[in-house]
């Protein structure tokens, strides 16, 4: 049976079940502070001569993972409440807390490192442009399961694919500044000797390819298992609902 059939569009929680909304606002939440939190250590590790190189590479990586997790959670939960239809209010309040609570840490730890609170409008822009994007996709792959003409059909376009759909995205402004940086140095071949240049390339483009694999292939599998955990919690809702549903007759 696929999601559309098995999970329902409206409706609050039964009583002693787990809000849907609170996964969906604590969850990004967390993965934002973790990822600030290994930002703030990387540049802290990174400006000490004493501290060991596994240390530097140990949190870049985590700089890395933890934000392209944090944006394929929030984008997966945005695209969940747009499939099953929920109100507005609930979308609003998951991008919304997922936004400004990624913002304040960013503040937090700039603070930490820089002394000043610094705040990046493209940040800002980005998660409402993304998020915009993963709300529109989640009703369009809600819109083509209800139309579907086959049960096989419309299994297909399940919850977990508009979250996959939904978190996809997120890899082009991470891609773009890699594409940039390897553009800017091909450009310089004739400044370069070749030994310099080659390593160049090397690295730019491990860059990139780091980037689509961590903001693509992993964002991609975050949101496929924070979509099937929000369609797990949101089936025993319907679940506890039924029997109430059936007393009440």
């Amino acid at each position: 049976m696929s999601d559309a059939h098995r999970l329902p569009r409206t409706g609050q929680p039964p009583r002693g079940g787990i809000p849907l909304l609170l996964p969906a606002i604590a969850i990004p939440a967390l993965l934002s502070l973790l990822g600030w939190i290994a930002s703030y250590l990387y540049n802290m590790f990174n400006s000490d001569v004493t501290m060991p190189d596994w240390t530097v590479d140990l949190t870049l990586v985590a700089a890395e993972i933890l934000p392209a997790l944090r944006s394929a959670a929030l984008l997966a939960f945005v695209a969940c409440f747009a499939y099953m239809g929920r109100k507005a209010g609930s979308v609003l309040w998951t991008a919304g807390v997922g936004i400004v609570v990624n913002l304040l840490f960013g503040l937090g730890s700039t603070w930490l490192s820089e002394g000043f609170g610094l705040l990046n409008p493209l940040t800002l822009l980005t998660d409402l442009v993304l998020c915009a994007a993963a709300f529109l996709i989640g009703r369009g792959v809600r819109k083509r399961a209800d139309h579907a003409e086959s049960p096989r059909e419309r299994k297909k376009w399940g919850m977990r694919k508009a979250a996959v759909f939904a978190a996809i995205p997120a890899v082009l402004l991470p891609a773009g500044y890699a594409v940039l940086d390897l553009a800017e140095h091909m450009g310089r071949r004739s400044a370069l000797s070749a030994e310099i240049w080659a390593a160049g390339t090397a690295h730019f483009t491990g860059i990139l390819m780091r980037r689509i694999l961590i903001y693509g292939v992993l964002g991609a599998l975050a949101a496929y298992g924070i979509a099937s955990l929000f369609a797990a919690l949101a089936a025993r809702q319907n679940a506890a609902k039924k029997p109430a549903r059936g007393a009440a007759r």
